[in-house]
């Protein structure tokens, strides 16, 4: 079955953040949108992220990975995401857990109503200047 929505998530070198972001991501959707796919790309991280998606993977059914052979960056590992999935609707994370997932709903039942696009801005960003 096609899922309806798929969260495409683009990781390098993020295996401490990849389970526990597909356990959340999975349970705010659960009660909201049955039909539904988490997709991380693995953009050819050097640590095990790849090994946590393959966990992840095989704890929670709704979760499906790509690995790419030679680091894309994250444009590339999205459209690697898009482009591997037939969902109706396609909405997309970092990584980094800076995104909350509890805002997809919302912008869920917009996009259903009367929107063809939402987009979303993190509002209390915690990168460094590194």
């Amino acid at each position: 079955m096609v899922p309806l929505l798929s969260i495409v998530i683009p990781v390098h070198n993020e295996s401490e953040n990849v389970f526990a972001l597909a356990e959340e991501t999975a349970s705010v959707l659960k009660g909201v949108e049955s039909n539904f796919e988490i997709v991380f790309v693995d953009d050819a991280s050097s640590d095990d992220t790849w090994e946590q998606v393959q966990i992840a993977q095989k704890k929670l059914k709704k979760v499906r990975g790509f690995r790419l052979e030679q680091q894309k960056g994250q444009s590339g590992a999205l459209w690697t995401g898009i482009q591997g999935t037939e969902s109706t609707y396609i909405a997309t994370m970092d990584g980094d857990r800076q995104n909350d997932p509890n805002d997809i709903p919302k912008m869920l039942e917009i996009v259903k109503k009367d929107a063809d696009f939402v987009c979303g801005w993190r509002k209390d960003r915690q990168d460094t200047w590194e």
